[in-house]
């Protein structure tokens, strides 16, 4: 099955892209996505930027050097420089027409190691692949604010203390008329005057795909983004290993330039271990 994979790359306004930390990160995971990728000419990648990003890119030698290497065909949503890190996650959340059989989104500090068709095998129509990595709900019953922050307390008295947090950091979707319904659920539940959350546009995520399960609107699979093929930070990394997810803390691009170099490095020489205190 064909693959379209979509990933966000921003700078907030009035910061100098020269020190964003996140365009080397990305350099890194497209690097890594056009070798060990799989994708072919079948294959699409979507990527969400603003202009003063892809303006320094373009720039600097290596973005257009990179292309010139890729299997695949890019396309470029471009966006004015968005006004924090909640704008900036929330332009991956616009529909675009594609004509692949896969909608997948991810992360740029996640290291692609090997072919993302191994993902899409057991994944059924009408299907969201996900990851629960963590509780909804914390322990007095209130809202986990990684995930469940967008709830409100009766949407959280109705759930089992022991409902799953999911991730967005790494989904797939199978069906355009579900991924069209997320996206409208995302953008409806989502106002203005909302705080913005610290895991930003996750706990809209989770409302909207516990809506959607609630409702029958798509099924979901939560075993493909799970060990062997996913890696979160070295814990149980093996030869299987399809993604290795350096997550950590949301907009922190110090934190993750230096646990990406360090996961580069050792991947790229045979050796893993834990990184997750670090």
């Amino acid at each position: 099955m064909s693959i379209c994979v979509n990933a966000v790359l921003f700078t907030i306004k009035d910061k100098n892209p020269k020190e964003n930390k996140y365009i080397p990160i990305f350099y890194m995971w497209l690097g890594q996505l056009i070798k060990e990728g799989g994708l072919t000419e079948n294959d699409m990648i979507y990527l969400y930027v603003d202009t003063e990003t892809l303006h320094y890119m373009d720039a600097d030698g290596v973005f257009s050097l990179l292309q010139t290497k890729l299997p695949f065909e890019m396309k470029l949503f471009v966006y004015p420089p968005p006004l924090t890190l909640f704008d900036g996650t929330m332009m991956r959340f616009e529909y675009h027409e594609y004509t692949q059989d896969i909608w997948m989104y991810c992360d740029i500090d996640i290291l692609v190691l090997k072919s993302l068709h191994v993902l899409t095998e057991h994944l059924t129509p009408n299907t969201i692949a996900i990851h629960p990595e963590g509780l909804l709900k914390a322990e007095d019953g209130t809202a986990n604010c990684d995930y469940g922050a967008a709830f409100s307390k009766e949407d959280l008295d109705h759930l089992s203390p022991t409902a799953m947090g999911l991730s967005n950091g790494k989904f797939m979707i199978r069906g355009n008329e579900i991924h069209q319904t997320l996206i409208h659920i995302i953008r409806t539940i989502h106002r203005l005057e909302n705080a913005p959350f610290f895991m930003f546009d996750q706990c809209y995520f989770n409302k909207a795909i516990y809506l959607m399960m609630d409702q029958r609107l798509c099924l979901a699979n939560v075993t493909i983004f799970q060990s062997p093929t996913l890696s979160t930070n070295g814990h149980g990394f093996t030869d299987q290993t399809v993604l290795l997810d350096a997550m950590g803390i949301p907009g922190d691009g110090d934190f993750h330039l230096n646990k990406i170099i360090k996961f580069y490095t050792m991947i790229n020489t045979g050796v893993i271990y834990n990184l997750s205190n670090t």
